[in-house]
């Protein structure tokens, strides 16, 4: 009982402290850009958003949740995270330039691009922390989420103050993933479960396509509004709907998560 109050205590703990530091690197971002710029960056991210969602596939979840989890189930997760990785990167490079002319504005390709490129590091973070939720690791959960969110939000406002505007939102999830990705190894150094290896795919694609299919509709629940409103509205409206939409999800991430 005792550890399960630890787990309970250190998850909020990183919860409130990711929330103050987004908050904060929201707030100092929202004063240096205009809602333009801020938005782009929104609509960018938003057409990510299920992408980042693809990526995962459930497998996360499933090593979290296998009742057995041996090497060679680990190397099929990390395998198939890895390929689906890959192609989403393929398909959004190739995809960029006709969604930007979608939404009518070229800005968006060079976007897309840049924070496609933090998918193909996520492979190796993401097993290593789903191995350590389920050993019930928070605090090195904890290590890993905060360096990053750290790393990210130093980027996302260095780059900005050195006039980078929208693309500093991108590079900054490049420096999440880049730290997510070295802080993992360093925190779990067993570098046998990075080979690529098949074995038990059936378990983990069936699995996967339960999970990615309850993950996608909420993640389209999400962002969807944004997505719209970028293509009747200018990206100017996307920004200034999403600040006021963060001010009023406070109380809900701070209290009911």
């Amino acid at each position: 009982m005792a550890g399960i109050r630890r787990a309970f205590l250190i998850s909020s703990l990183e919860r409130y402290l990711l929330l103050l530091l987004n908050f904060a690197t929201i707030a100092i971002v929202s004063r240096l850009l205009t809602p333009a710029e801020i938005g782009l960056a929104v609509l960018g991210t938003s057409l990510l958003a299920v992408a980042e969602t693809l990526r995962d596939f459930g497998t996360g979840s499933y090593l979290i949740q296998a009742k057995e989890v041996d090497l060679p189930r680990v190397r099929t997760a990390f395998t198939v995270m890895a390929m689906v990785s890959a192609l989403i990167v393929v398909v959004l490079f190739t995809l960029a330039q006709p969604l930007a002319a979608l939404y009518g504005d070229p800005r968006l390709a060079p976007y897309l691009q840049v924070i496609a490129l933090a998918f193909l590091l996520a492979p190796v973070s993401a097993p290593i922390l789903a191995l350590l939720r389920r050993d019930m690791a928070f605090g090195a959960v904890v290590m890993v989420n905060l360096a990053s969110s750290i790393a990210a939000s130093i980027a996302t406002v260095g780059l900005v103050l050195l006039g980078h505007s929208y693309m500093s939102f991108a590079w900054g999830a490049l420096a999440w993933s880049g730290t997510a990705a070295v802080v993992a190894l360093a925190v779990r150094r067993d570098t046998a479960i990075f080979r690529f290896r098949l074995t038990s795919w059936r378990s983990a694609l069936a699995f996967g396509g339960y999970s990615s299919a309850t993950a996608i509709l909420n993640r389209l629940y999400d962002v969807l509004p944004y997505l719209m409103l970028g293509r009747l509205q200018a990206a100017s409206s996307v920004g200034l709907f999403n600040r006021a939409l963060v001010v009023c999800q406070i109380p809900e991430r701070a209290l009911l998560s």
